[in-house]
């Protein structure tokens, strides 16, 4: 018996998405309307707040594959936008987390005394 065919136009499911980290900054930072990131089509950037400081970051969708020179491409440039405003530390192409609270909980919890030090 063969499994039911599924629709090639179902929608992400939570399990399926990830976080893509570009990078910390200062948590008054704020993501322009037009910011896009990583993916095809690129994603809306925005930005997780923790205390003093945040991650830039997109949701992706994890089952589809990550490195084509337009993502590496779409990195760079959103590091370099945001760096012309506010300083940046930026994470090594192809972070990606869980979920916003696993960015926090996993990345800006744990290092925010060596983050908020650098970012002054």
């Amino acid at each position: 018996m063969s499994a039911p065919a599924q629709s090639s136009q179902q929608s992400t499911s939570a399990s399926d998405r990830g976080y893509y980290v570009y990078g910390i900054v200062p948590q008054d930072v704020e993501a322009t309307a037009d910011a896009r990131g990583v993916g095809d089509p690129p994603a809306r950037v925005e930005v997780v707040r923790h205390e003093d400081i945040a991650a830039l970051v997109s949701a992706i969708d994890v089952t589809k594959p990550l490195g084509r020179p337009e993502d590496l491409m779409a990195h760079q440039q959103l590091l370099d936008a945001s760096s012309a405003d506010a300083p940046v530390l930026p994470i090594r192409f192809g972070a990606v987390m869980a979920d916003a609270e696993a960015v926090v909980n996993e990345l800006l919890a744990p290092h925010h005394d060596e983050f908020a030090a650098a970012l002054l």
